[in-house]
């Protein structure tokens, strides 16, 4: 298996064992279990609510927001930048 394959591969197990972890379902996770007893499972309607907006967001596909898009405003908060050239020498 040539190396960029192989890296593929790894990513790709590694990010399968980590969805199907046992700390990311309610009924495994103690720590979560609590929260949701103790919120009245709000904390679970807050994050289906989350996905929502995500799914909306993204037209219908899954669009997973990193930050939220309200805070930035070009030439307020953030501003363009003039570009910058880069070399490299191989």
């Amino acid at each position: 298996m040539d190396p960029l394959t192989q890296q593929k591969a790894e990513f790709y197990v590694r990010q399968i064992s980590n969805a199907i972890a046992p700390s990311n379902f309610v009924l495994t996770n103690p720590e979560l279990l609590r929260e949701t007893l103790a919120s009245n499972a709000s904390n679970l309607a807050r994050g289906m609510h989350m996905l929502a907006e995500d799914i909306s967001a993204g037209g219908g596909e899954l669009r997973i927001r990193q930050t939220d898009p309200r805070m930035f405003e070009v030439g307020r908060i953030s501003r363009p930048r003039p570009a910058r050239s880069c070399s490299r020498t191989i």
